[in-house]
């Protein structure tokens, strides 16, 4: 079972992580060891360079709270602008990285199994999981 979290955003105003957006970045990088994808929707006319940033495609999210990466992509994000008289590309965007994140968090999964099979416990993303006694 895997998550998607739609969201329309206006942009970010404060990009102070000390006022908030590092919460931010900690909550994504926590989310991104779960079957979880997050489509943000630009609307307004607000700037959405920081929305880039949170779209994690050129480098992953850093959470100096965890003191971790990001294990994943689990976002993306459309600015509704520039799709808005276009609405089947629009769609397309919107969706274009939700396949792939759905198959990356499934290798993470056959990775920590496979991993499992040799340890009695591995950690996926901070949850400890343990192998059943047979």
């Amino acid at each position: 079972c895997v998550f998607f979290f739609f969201q329309a955003e206006d942009g970010i105003r404060d990009v102070e992580r000390s006022r908030g957006l590092g919460d931010v970045y900690k909550r994504q990088v926590k989310c991104s060891y779960l079957p979880v994808s997050i489509i943000i929707v630009g609307v307004g006319n607000n700037p959405f360079e920081e929305m880039d940033t949170l779209d994690a495609d050129t480098r992953p999210l850093y959470s100096p709270k965890l003191n971790k990466y990001m294990m994943r992509d689990i976002v993306q994000f459309v600015p509704f602008s520039r799709f808005a008289h276009n609405p089947q590309e629009l769609a397309s965007q919107t969706l274009a990285e939700l396949p792939e994140q759905v198959v990356d968090y499934m290798t993470c999964l056959l990775y920590t199994s496979d991993a499992a099979d040799d340890t009695p416990c591995v950690d996926l993303g901070g949850r400890r999981l343990t192998k059943k006694k047979t």
